[in-house]
């Protein structure tokens, strides 16, 4: 079993006045750089009903980003995802 350190950057919902709402579809929030000893970091930003995760990963591995996207499918959170 590997053990991760990571770092989680939680902007949580960002209230924008009406006229601006409706002409931004979603954010996207850039965590900060990863680091040695913290190999993860993710950002987490949400406008209206969108969620927007970003992560940034200096390990070989993708676990905690796959562990991560599984929890929230198995929650049955729709999940849209790029790069």
């Amino acid at each position: 079993c590997s053990q991760y350190s990571w770092v989680l950057t939680n902007m949580r919902v960002i209230k924008l006045p009406a006229l601006i709402e409706e002409q931004v579809e979603y954010f996207v929030l850039t965590p900060p750089p990863p680091t040695v000893k913290l190999k993860v970091a993710c950002g987490v930003i949400g406008l209206n009903d969108k969620l927007v995760l970003s992560f940034a990963n200096i390990s070989k591995s993708k676990e905690v980003e796959k562990k991560f996207i599984n929890f929230l499918v198995e929650q049955g959170i729709p999940v849209k995802l790029t790069t």
